[in-house]
This record gives C-alpha cells, sequence and structure tokens, in this order.
C-alpha cells in the first residue's frame, strides 16, 4: 500500500500517466517535455506561461529523477528504505511546484491543473492495479 502511494504521487507530480512507456526514461526531461506540451494544450497557456511552466516541470522533473536515483542506490545496498519520508518529500515537493505553478497561472487555469492532477493519479491507479494484476499471476504460475 505505501509503494502504491508513493508510485501514485510520483505519477502525478511527473504526469507520467499519460505518457507514452518510451517517454518514462532518460533524464526527466522528456516526462517535463511531454507534461508542458499537455499543460500547454488543455490550460491553453500563453508563450510567456509555456516557458514558465516549461522551466518549472524541468527543475521538478530533474529533482525526481535524482530522489529516484538516491533511493534505487540505496535500496541495491540494502538500506531500508524510508516510505514514510519519501511519501513526506514527495508531497512537499508536489507542493512546492503547485505554489510555483499558482503564480504562473490564472485561478482557473489552476484549478483545470488540479483536475488534471486527479485525472493522472486516477490513470495512475488503474496502471498500477494493472501492474499488481500482472504480478500476481505471474506468481501463480
Amino acid at each position: 500500500m505505501n509503494k502504491l502511494m508513493m508510485t501514485l504521487a510520483f505519477a502525478t507530480l511527473m504526469g507520467s500517466a499519460t505518457m507514452a512507456q518510451d517517454n518514462m526514461k532518460g533524464d526527466g526531461s522528456a516526462r517535463a517535455e511531454n507534461l508542458t506540451e499537455q499543460m500547454t494544450t488543455r490550460l491553453k497557456l500563453n508563450d510567456d506561461q509555456k516557458t514558465k511552466v516549461a522551466d518549472i516541470n524541468d527543475r521538478y522533473a530533474a529533482e525526481m529523477k535524482a530522489s529516484m536515483e538516491e533511493r534505487k542506490a540505496n535500496k541495491a545496498a540494502g538500506e531500508t528504505v524510508d516510505r514514510e519520508a519519501d511519501r513526506a518529500k514527495l508531497k512537499e515537493v508536489t507542493a512546492k511546484k503547485n505554489a510555483e505553478l499558482k503564480v504562473v497561472l490564472t485561478p482557473e487555469q489552476m484549478t483545470e491543473w488540479q483536475k488534471m492532477q486527479g485525472e493522472m493519479r486516477e490513470k495512475g491507479k488503474e496502471r498500477m492495479q494493472e501492474r499488481h494484476d500482472k504480478n500476481k499471476t505471474k506468481s501463480a504460475e
């Protein structure tokens, strides 16, 4: 359950629930770019907003990638993963990102962004359930 919550938070932050699988790899820039394009279209961002949103998305994608790499390295080294701390950090990062976006977006755009986040969260839940079911089927074989 904790792993699910952490994954959902990450999916929401990065907008990965609606991205193609090949964009899930790399330095995070593909995810940030994809999310920026989605936001530009759905929120009807002007050129100035698009530039600022792209910068915000790039910075937070890089931060999340570094966090994920650290988590993987710790896990590979046999260290215990503190999921509560990870979840708290993800929540904090999401709040910081949303605070920066709130300065750039209009109130209407911010409301729409929050809807987008909810939709991405739901899609992430569906994908996690599919993975869980797939892994369950594999282990039963």
